[in-house]
């Protein structure tokens, strides 16, 4: 992240249109005082890696474990990690949505999912080695148990946490700004939107 010399005047390639996650980068070079790169979108993630190989792009954006084999040998490295985006840290990325209908008809079946999952995740960061095992196995990835570790070591149990659903603003802002939304949602309609009562 650093290297001044690295990121003049390079290419970054991102996924689908691009502008979400290049805003993020973009935005966390500058802070750093860093030259911004010039966000590309490619397509998807195996479309990123050859455009990298290739030298259509300097710089690429992938979510472990993909590729990881690739860093162990030596063909690609980590430039810096979605962790390390300061404007990224306190945004939820990930959530579980359902209809609400079959939700409130259901209420026993969703508590018990979440409570399944969240059971799941302790398990996961409780015994890494193990869930390696059981990532390569159900995710048909070719890759060793040791690498499926050093995956799983780029997430945090809070990082996968449930609540609380956090950075609605920055969400709200690059929403419209990348034409995802019409206008920011009210307050009311977030609150419609996000329901926690389910969730242990």
């Amino acid at each position: 992240m650093s290297n001044n010399k690295f990121w003049q005047d390079k290419r970054v390639t991102v996924t689908g249109g691009g502008g979400f996650l290049g805003s993020f980068v973009v935005e966390q070079l500058k802070a750093k005082g860093l030259p911004a790169p010039q966000p590309i979108s490619l397509g998807r993630m195996p479309d990123i890696l050859t455009a990298v190989k290739t030298g259509q792009a300097e710089a690429g954006f992938a979510a472990v474990p993909l590729f990881m084999e690739r860093i162990d040998r030596g063909e690609i490295q980590v430039a810096f990690k979605g962790a390390e985006i300061e404007r990224l840290k306190d945004v939820t990325i990930r959530v579980t949505f359902a209809r609400p209908d079959w939700v409130e008809k259901n209420p026993q079946i969703v508590r018990a999912f979440f409570k399944a999952y969240d059971k799941t995740m302790d398990f996961m960061f409780q015994n890494r080695q193990e869930t390696a095992k059981i990532w390569i196995r159900h995710g048909k990835f070719e890759i060793s148990e040791a690498t499926a570790v050093k995956a799983i070591d780029f997430y945090t149990r809070a990082s996968v946490a449930f609540k609380p659903v956090k950075g609605i603003p920055v969400l709200m802002e690059d929403g419209v700004k990348f034409k995802f939304l019409k206008e920011p949602l009210t307050p009311a309609e977030i609150e419609k939107l996000i329901d926690l009562r389910y969730v242990p």
